[in-house]
């Protein structure tokens, strides 16, 4: 979970208990020439997008752990990783009044398939 601190800082902890402290800077004077509303705009939407990613990676590795795949979690676990260090780098560019950086929008779609091949077994048995 990342979070900012009252003293200025940001932290990163994970389930190990490991505790990562970066400092931020108060939010700096712009170092660009963009209209300074639809860079807030921007760095708004970047900032919702990865935190549904995380929240969705989350749920995933919740589900996948409930019915025992254990390469999906970890998947899950690595891009909810992967995905909190995307939004500590936005929100320290949004902090340091640089333009935020240059992302790569992916759309991808996932299928969770659910069988009861006990059932089916035992319907075929009747005909």
């Amino acid at each position: 979970m990342i979070g900012i601190n009252k003293g200025g800082t940001a932290a990163a902890s994970s389930s190990a208990g490991n505790t990562l402290v970066i400092p931020v800077e108060t939010p700096a004077a712009p170092k660009h020439n963009a209209d300074p509303k639809e860079v807030a705009t921007l760095f708004q939407s970047i900032e919702q997008q990865l935190q549904l990613q995380i929240n969705k990676c989350r749920y995933d590795s919740d589900y996948y752990a409930s019915i025992g795949e254990l390469e999906n979690v970890y998947k899950a676990d690595k891009m909810l990783q992967c995905s909190a260090v995307d939004l500590n780098i936005v929100q320290a560019c949004r902090l340091r009044g640089e333009l935020p950086p240059k992302m790569h929008y992916e759309q991808r779609a996932f299928t969770k398939v659910r069988s009861a091949s006990d059932q089916l077994d035992s319907l075929k048995d009747d005909f």
